[in-house]
């Protein structure tokens, strides 16, 4: 087991996966200090035997859901997520993605990730997503090595120009923040 502390997280996952891949392992388990988990997640996480799965857990922060996210929802959930959002109640949101397009205020079509909200998922059971968080994350290290590096690159907040042949270019977090996560680059 390594754990590594004091570095910005894009590269302690790699420091890690780097060990890992000169280790004998034969998966990595990202458990990050603010994910609480059940004392058998770990063993849940083996038993599917895929190359990446990761615990669902929700956002400790609210992501705003708009409309066009809700449409997704089934309408027994839609309606509660509704009501929250009209009595400015905030809305948790699971950490897990798919793709989505939208058009924003400048009526420019971007690309980006929604959630995947409640209602659209059984509990307990897999759920194929576009994109996973690493917060509790099991990877098979075969993924590492049929990836080209980097594996994870913090890039909310950097300038758009340095980012323009990058892969997560297209992202666009909020207005004028152009960027993703280490988790969300890993996915891309």
């Amino acid at each position: 087991m390594f754990t590594i502390q004091g570095h910005p997280i894009d590269v302690s996952r790699g420091v890690l996966v780097d060990r890992a891949l000169v280790s004998t392992a034969e998966y990595i388990y990202f458990l990050d200090s603010d994910v609480y988990t059940y004392p058998d997640t770990l063993q849940r996480l083996l038993s599917y035997n895929v190359p990446i799965v990761s615990a669902l857990y929700y956002r400790r922060h609210e992501l705003p859901v708009t409309d066009e996210m809700l449409a997704y929802v089934p309408y027994t959930h839609r309606s509660l997520i509704e009501a929250k959002k009209k009595a400015g109640m905030p809305v948790f949101t699971p950490a897990i993605w798919k793709d989505f397009t939208y058009v924003d205020e400048k009526k420019n079509k971007l690309r980006s990730f929604r959630p995947i909200l409640d209602g659209e998922f059984s509990p307990g059971a897999l759920v194929e997503v576009d994109a996973v968080p690493m917060g509790c994350c099991l990877i098979k290290t075969e993924v590492f090595r049929n990836m080209p590096r980097p594996w994870f690159w913090w890039t909310l907040g950097r300038d758009p120009l340095m980012l323009k042949d990058d892969i997560s270019n297209a992202i666009q977090v909020s207005k004028g923040t152009f960027g993703c996560s280490e988790d969300l680059y890993f996915s891309q």
